[in-house]
């Protein structure tokens, strides 16, 4: 299963094939408080559009987006407490899981998409597919 070391390695792949690259910012949170919305209010990233990233027991569980309009504060937040899928559980609930947060400025939301289709892609069969339960 994939760390987040070969994460961040994908990320680096896909940044390297861009002609103009966008000035983008990097966070990490625990489980904990991506289910606490005034914690995640409080960050510099909470409405921005960008990537973030479920992590359980220390491997990749989840690659989602949030656009300029959603902003990471609520996406975060509604995946973190989005219970009833028993695989999707697993990983909400154990304390040692984190979210990594690859943040854009509002103006760089078109990367977003992007950046999300590819780590997808590289990472597909480690993931959670929520969309399936």
């Amino acid at each position: 299963m994939p760390d987040q070391k070969e994460v961040q390695k994908a990320v680096d792949a896909f940044m390297s094939k861009l002609k103009v690259v966008p000035f983008i910012n990097k966070d990490s949170i625990t489980i904990e408080q991506a289910k606490d919305k005034s914690f995640l209010s409080h960050k510099v990233w909470s409405d921005n559009p960008g990537i973030y990233l479920f992590f359980g027991k220390g491997q990749i569980k989840y690659v989602g987006r949030a656009t300029r309009t959603t902003g990471l504060k609520n996406r975060i937040h509604e995946q973190a407490t989005a219970f009833g899928d028993p695989n999707w559980d697993v990983v909400i609930n154990n304390s040692d899981s984190t979210v990594s947060v690859i943040y854009f400025q509002p103006d760089d939301w078109y990367w977003v998409a992007s950046l999300e289709v590819f780590l997808i892609e590289i990472f597909r069969p480690h993931l959670v597919n929520k969309r399936r339960a």
